[in-house]
This record gives C-alpha cells, structure tokens and sequence, in this order.
C-alpha cells in the first residue's frame, strides 16, 4: 500500500491544511485468500481517493488530523492502482 498525494491546500492564517490522496493497493503480497478474492474483484492492483485535514496550534503543532475516503467497492477502481 503507498499514498501519492494528488492535491495540497495550505491556509496558515487558519492554521489548517489539507491534502487529497490516493491510496494504492498491490495486492499481489496478499495471502492466499485475500489475493485470490481481491484480484478478482478489482485486479491486480487498485486503490481510492481520500482527504486528509490537519489542524494546527499557534506553535504549529498538530491538533487533529480527520481522514475522510470511501473505499466501499464502487469506490475502489482499478485504474487508481496503477504501476
């Protein structure tokens, strides 16, 4: 599994930031099972988009860190799992 962030949005004033991902899957080191069912739902390799939104204190420490993603089937698509 690896993240490449795709987007980043900085707004100091506010002390927050926030940056849009995508998390992708390999599942060719899956077990057995897991490798077996994943490949043939989604192939080889997928993944799905995700945000993450960080809040920062005035010393720039972060206070909180909130992911959203939906990774429910419909979400999850191959094309995202590429190489």
């Amino acid at each position: 599994m690896r993240f490449l962030v795709d987007d980043r949005v900085i707004d100091e004033g506010a002390r927050k930031a926030s940056i849009r991902w995508v998390c992708q899957h390999d599942f060719s080191a899956a077990p057995l099972l897991r490798r077996w069912l994943f490949t043939a739902l989604y192939g080889r390799r997928a993944g799905w988009y995700g945000t993450d939104i960080f809040h920062f204190d005035a010393q720039g420490k972060i206070l909180g860190k909130f992911s959203y993603a939906n990774y429910t089937r419909p979400r999850i698509r191959r094309e995202l799992g590429a190489a």
